[in-house]
């Protein structure tokens, strides 16, 4: 989960981010969590004017029952 946010804001290198890439494309779970995670930092980032918390996605998946 930590690789996914960092790959949503753009924070891997090359050669992780072109794994990680990889493992969206052939993974539909893993891709139903980029969509979601992505989504939620959208939203986020446009209801949201101050810094989301690093742990955040963390909890909220903890929350619901899915453990990152």
């Amino acid at each position: 989960m930590e690789d996914l946010c960092r790959y949503i804001d753009g924070q891997l290198d090359a050669k992780r981010q072109a794994k990680l890439r990889s493992q969206l494309e052939a993974c539909g779970a893993c891709d139903d969590a980029y969509r979601f995670q992505a989504g939620l930092q959208q939203l986020l980032g446009q209801r949201c004017r101050s810094e989301m918390p690093s742990d955040l996605s963390t909890r909220i998946f903890r929350a619901i029952g899915k453990q990152p």
